[in-house]
C-alpha cells in the first residue's frame, strides 16, 4: 500500500516537471494553439476569398470576351462581302465618314440605299443592344474616323497596352455611377479592313481601336459578397469550433492532472483528519447522549423503556410526576402494567394480558390510543393518549418504548365541543360555516330541510347558490365589508330554495378568527322568517288597504297625497286631486241590498283603476267615497277628460244577480298649486268642490276656483 502511494507520488512528481505538463498546466500557455488555429483558419479564408473574386471575374470576363466575339465575327462576314447595303431611312442615314463613291445607289426600281461598312453596322448593333439590355458597347480608337468613337480615359488607357503586349483588358469599376464591369479587346487590322482604313496608314496586323464591351456588375458582386459572407462564417464556425475542442481538451486535461497532484496530499491529509474526526465524534457522541438525556428529562411527555417481560429499565421525570411518584427510582424494575394501573374503563381495571402496551413487546406492533386510562400513585384515574413502539437489536425484539401525557383537559374541551356540535347540528336555526373565501365546510340539518339541499350538494361550493337575483348587490357588497373588518352582519336576505321556492331569513354572519386575531372562518345562524313576512305584509295590507275594493284606504291615500305635494313642490310639478262621491248610491242598497251595495262600490273601484295611469292612485275613502291622486297632468283640459271619462264610465249600468242597475258620480276638482300647495287643503278643497257638483245636478264636476271666483256681498 505504502509502496504503490510511494509510485503514484513519484509519477506525479515527474509529470509536473514534464515541459507538456506546464504547458497543460498553465492557461496563458493556451493562447499558442488558439493563434495556430486562427493563422490556419486566417490563410484558409484568405485563400478561399482570392479564389471567389478570380472565379467572379473569369466569369464576367467570359460573357466580356462572348459579346465581344460575336460582334467581330459580325464585323469580319461584313468586311468579307465589302459592306451590306441597307435602305436609307432616319434611323439608317447615309454614313457621311465613309469614303466610297458607291456608298449610297439607288435600285432599278427607284429605292435608296446605303452601304453599312463594318464599323457602322457595329454601332447599329450597339445601340439595338443597348435597347434591350443593360449591356454597351462602343467601337473606339485612338485615331477614329468619327468623332462619335472617340475614346474614354479608360478606353485609351486599354488600347495603349493594346498596342504594346496586352492582348485584352477586363475589370469592375464604377461606370456612369453603377457597379460595372468592362471588357476590351483590340482590333487588328486585315486586309479586308484596309479600304475604309488604308489611308489613315494602318497596315495588316497592327492595332487601329478596339471594342468595349460594359454591362451591370450589380448580380455578380451580390454573389461574390454572399459567398465571401459564408466563407467567413463557415470559416468562424471552423475556427470557433477547434478552438473550444482544443481549450476543453486542455482543460479536462489540467483537471485530470490537478486531481492527480492532489492525490498525493489528500492521501497524507485524510488519516490526520480521520483521527481528528474520530476525536470529534467521539466528543459529539457524548455530548449528544447528555443533551438527548435533557431533552427526555425536560420533555412534556412522560416516556418509559420496557424490557420484554414489561419491566421498566428507563423513565424521565415526567414519568414520575405523571403518576405523583416522587422519583424515577419509584418506577425502575417495576412491572410497568402495574405501576400504571392500565385500564380501558375508568371504573373497570384491565388483565395484564389484555393490556395493548404488554402486546406491543409480545407481537413486535406498534399500538397507539387516546381512549385509555392510567392510575396515580393515589388511585385516581386520568385519560391518556400513549404511543408504544418496538425496539429490536439486530432484528431481535429486546423491548419497549411507551410515551404518554395526561389529556384530561383536551377530553374536556372535547366534551364540551361535542355538546356544542349537537347543540349546532340539531338547532331549530339553519347553520353553515365557511372558510375565508367563502366556501361552505358545513352545514347543519336544519340547513338541508329549509333550503332543500344535500350536504353533499352545498359542501365546496359558496352562499351564492341560494342567491335569489332579489337582493340588491350593494347588500352583498355591504356584507363583506362589514365581516372583513371583523364585525357581525346583521339583517334579511330574500334567498331562494333548491325547488326555486323564495323565502325569507333573518341572519346573523359573524367572522371566526384565529389567535392571531386573524379571520379563518365565518358562521352564518339564519331563521326562517317567511311567515313572519307574510303575516306582517297582510298586517300591513290590512291597515293600508280596503278589504272591499282592494283600493288604498284613507291612512294611506294621505300619505301619498304628502308624498305627492311633496315631490311636486321639489320638482315644480302640477298635481290634480278629484274627489269622487256616487250618486244614486243610498237607492241601490235600499233596493237591492248591501251585498248589491258591495258589488257597486267593487265596480266601481275596477272602473277607476282601468281608466287612470299607473302613476296615479286610486283610493277608496269610506262609504261611496273615492278619490284619484293624477300627477303631472298635463293641463286643465287633460285633468277635465279624466273626469269626464270616469263619470260616463261610471254612469254605465252593472248586473249583479240579474238585477240591472246603474249610479252616477259627483266630482270635485281641486289643482295645484293653482288652489292651494297643502295636502290636507287639497283634500278638503275637492270635497267642496264635490258638493258643487251636486249643486249643479250631480253627475258632473266642478272645479274648487269657481268658488274663490264667486263675487262677494260687496260687488
Amino acid at each position: 500500500m505504502e509502496h504503490s502511494a510511494k509510485n503514484l507520488s513519484d509519477a506525479i512528481q515527474w509529470d509536473h516537471k514534464a515541459s507538456i505538463n506546464k504547458f497543460v498546466l498553465m492557461p496563458a500557455f493556451w493562447a499558442i494553439p488558439v493563434l495556430i488555429w486562427s493563422l490556419i483558419v486566417a490563410l484558409s479564408l484568405f485563400h478561399n476569398l482570392t479564389q471567389i473574386e478570380k472565379f467572379t471575374l473569369e466569369t464576367a470576363a467570359n460573357k466580356g470576351r462572348f459579346i465581344f466575339s460575336m460582334v467581330e465575327d459580325v464585323r469580319l462576314w461584313n468586311a468579307r462581302h465589302g459592306g451590306v447595303y441597307v435602305e436609307t431611312t432616319d434611323k439608317s442615314p447615309s454614313n457621311p465618314y465613309l469614303k466610297d463613291p458607291q456608298k449610297d445607289i439607288v435600285t432599278t426600281k427607284g429605292r435608296k440605299l446605303t452601304k453599312l461598312n463594318p464599323a457602322y453596322m457595329t454601332r447599329q448593333i450597339a445601340g439595338v443592344i443597348k435597347e434591350n439590355s443593360d449591356t454597351l458597347i462602343h467601337l473606339t480608337s485612338l485615331n477614329p474616323i468619327n468623332p462619335g468613337n472617340v475614346a474614354d480615359e479608360w478606353e485609351k488607357r486599354a488600347l495603349k497596352s493594346f498596342e504594346e503586349t496586352a492582348k485584352e483588358r477586363f475589370e469592375f469599376i464604377e461606370f456612369a455611377d453603377v457597379q460595372s464591369f468592362r471588357y476590351m479587346a483590340p482590333l487588328m487590322t486585315a486586309n479586308a479592313c484596309l479600304d475604309c482604313h488604308e489611308h489613315q496608314g494602318y497596315q495588316v496586323g497592327d492595332v487601329r481601336g478596339g471594342i468595349s464591351v460594359s454591362f451591370n456588375a450589380t448580380s455578380y458582386m451580390s454573389a461574390q459578397d454572399q459567398q465571401i459572407q459564408n466563407q467567413i462564417i463557415l470559416h468562424a464556425s471552423i475556427w470557433a469550433l477547434l478552438c473550444s475542442l482544443t481549450l476543453m481538451g486542455l482543460k479536462r486535461l489540467r483537471h485530470q492532472l490537478t486531481l492527480l497532484i492532489d492525490v498525493n496530499k489528500r492521501q497524507e491529509e485524510i488519516v490526520h483528519l480521520r483521527t481528528q474526526d474520530l476525536r470529534e465524534e467521539s466528543r459529539k457522541r457524548h455530548e449528544t447522549q447528555a443533551q438527548f438525556r435533557r431533552f427526555i428529562d425536560a420533555s412534556a411527555e412522560g416516556i418509559v423503556a420496557l424490557d420484554t417481560d414489561g419491566v421498566c429499565t428507563f423513565a424521565n421525570p415526567k414519568a414520575a410526576s405523571l403518576f405523583k411518584l416522587p422519583s424515577t427510582q419509584d418506577i425502575l424494575g417495576k412491572d410497568f402494567h402495574h405501576v400504571s394501573g392500565h385500564h380501558i374503563h375508568p371504573l373497570r381495571p384491565s388483565q395484564k394480558e389484555d393490556c395493548a402496551i404488554v402486546q406491543c413487546f409480545q407481537d413486535g406492533k406498534e399500538h397507539y390510543s387516546d381512549n385509555e386510562f392510567f392510575k396515580k400513585s393515589d388511585g385516581a384515574s386520568f385519560p391518556v393518549e400513549y404511543f408504544a413502539s418496538p425496539v429490536y437489536e439486530q432484528d431481535k425484539l429486546i423491548g419497549a418504548i411507551v410515551t404518554f401525557v395526561d389529556v384530561t383537559d383536551r377530553k374536556q374541551r372535547e366534551s364540551e365541543l361535542n355538546k356544542l356540535s349537537k347543540a349546532v347540528t340539531h338547532s331549530p336555526a339553519t347553520t353553515l360555516i365557511t372558510d375565508k373565501k367563502g366556501r361552505i365546510e358545513y352545514v347543519n340539518k336544519r340547513f338541508c330541510e329549509v333550503t332543500g339541499y344535500s350536504e353533499e350538494e352545498v359542501i365546496g361550493k359558496t352562499p351564492r347558490l341560494l342567491k335569489s337575483g332579489h337582493t340588491a348587490p350593494e347588500v352583498y357588497k355591504d356584507i363583506w365589508n362589514t365581516l372583513l373588518q371583523g364585525d357581525e352582519w346583521h339583517g334579511e336576505l330574500l334567498n331562494r330554495k333548491k325547488d326555486g321556492t323564495l323565502f325569507w331569513e333573518e341572519c346573523l354572519i359573524s367572522p371566526i378568527t384565529d389567535t392571531f386575531g386573524e379571520v379563518t372562518h365565518f358562521v352564518a345562524v339564519n331563521r326562517d322568517i317567511t311567515d313572519f313576512k307574510v303575516e306582517m305584509d297582510e298586517a300591513w295590507r290590512q291597515a293600508n288597504f280596503d278589504q272591499l275594493t282592494k283600493l288604498p284606504n284613507r291612512s294611506l291615500l294621505e300619505d301619498r297625497l304628502e308624498n305627492a305635494v311633496s315631490l311636486a313642490l321639489r320638482e315644480k310639478r302640477s298635481l290634480a286631486l278629484l274627489f269622487i262621491d256616487l250618486d244614486g248610491f243610498k237607492q241601490v242598497n235600499d233596493t237591492y241590498g248591501h251585498d248589491a251595495g258591495d258589488h257597486v262600490l267593487q265596480i266601481t273601484a275596477k272602473r277607476l283603476q282601468e281608466h287612470i295611469r299607473q302613476s296615479d292612485t286610486a283610493a277608496r275613502l269610506g262609504g261611496d267615497e273615492f278619490v284619484v291622486i293624477l300627477h303631472e297632468p298635463a293641463s286643465i283640459e287633460g285633468v277635465e277628460n279624466v273626469a269626464h271619462k270616469i263619470i260616463n264610465e261610471l254612469s254605465k249600468e252593472t248586473t249583479f244577480k240579474e238585477d240591472k242597475m246603474a249610479v252616477s258620480a259627483s266630482i270635485g276638482i281641486a289643482l295645484m298649486p293653482r288652489d292651494t300647495s297643502n295636502a290636507n287643503e287639497l283634500l278638503r278643497f275637492a270635497d267642496v268642490a264635490m258638493y258643487g257638483a251636486k249643486q249643479d245636478g250631480k253627475n258632473g264636476f266642478c272645479h274648487y276656483d269657481r268658488f274663490t271666483r264667486m263675487p262677494t256681498s260687496q260687488d
